[in-house]
């Protein structure tokens, strides 16, 4: 349905407002890598996600491709105001979901009407992953980290098991979803070769940790 909003000075000064604070995202960073060492942003992980749910959801039947988009623009913005906290960190959900809250709330309180409780819903949808379209954008979600992982200049040590787990039960039931969670995995698994050559060869005597290909640890 085609939304209709008065466009006058007062509305542009509050969108204008909520662009700016948006820059936010930008500033804050993610616990991850880019390829030329620098962490990544909560902004550039968005972006990404946005790019690929406009090029993957037309070839999923049935799914609101434009929905899928905003899901994925929005999905993060409660990370505004203090940031990305790992997946491997396990933070209470309950607290998490009502601290971003609480910033989207903040970000859009001088939003039109209409428009904060469009960002509302969105961001309550991606969370709740009940519709087709945010189970879609969840396992985008956890593909677009992997494949982070997966390009990034890591630090030694880096956890490449987390890859091997990490969101399965989003990526493994779409065959598209899966599909790209096979070439991740592939992916992962060559990251791991790599870094335990790298590690023998620092290491003859093989008192090093090997990491096997069946997604766990072999000494």
């Amino acid at each position: 349905m085609k939304q209709n909003h008065e466009i006058n000075g007062n509305t542009l000064n509050e969108l204008a407002a909520f662009f700016q604070e948006t820059e936010r995202m930008k500033t804050q960073r993610r616990v991850a890598w880019l390829s030329d060492g620098t962490k990544e942003s909560v902004a550039e992980h968005s972006w990404r996600l946005a790019l690929m749910a406009m090029c993957l959801a037309p070839m999923e039947p049935g799914l609101d491709v434009c929905r899928v988009i905003k899901l994925s623009l929005v999905h993060d913005l409660g990370e505004a105001d203090e940031g990305d906290v790992s997946a491997a960190e396990e933070e209470d959900r309950e607290r998490k979901l009502e601290r971003e809250k609480c910033c989207l709330l903040r970000l859009t309180k001088e939003l039109p009407e209409q428009t904060a409780e469009e960002i509302l819903a969105l961001w309550q949808e991606y969370c709740g992953g009940n519709t087709a379209e945010s189970r879609f954008v969840r396992g985008l979600d956890k593909l677009e980290t992997i494949f982070q992982h997966n390009q990034g200049q890591n630090p030694p040590g880096f956890d490449y098991d987390f890859n091997l787990i990490y969101g399965r039960k989003w990526t493994q039931e779409d065959p598209i979803l899966s599909g790209l969670r096979a070439l991740a995995d592939t992916d992962t698994q060559r990251r791991w070769d790599a870094e335990n050559e790298f590690r023998q060869a620092q290491d003859p005597a093989g008192n090093t940790e090997e990491r096997g290909r069946d997604g766990g640890r072999k000494v």
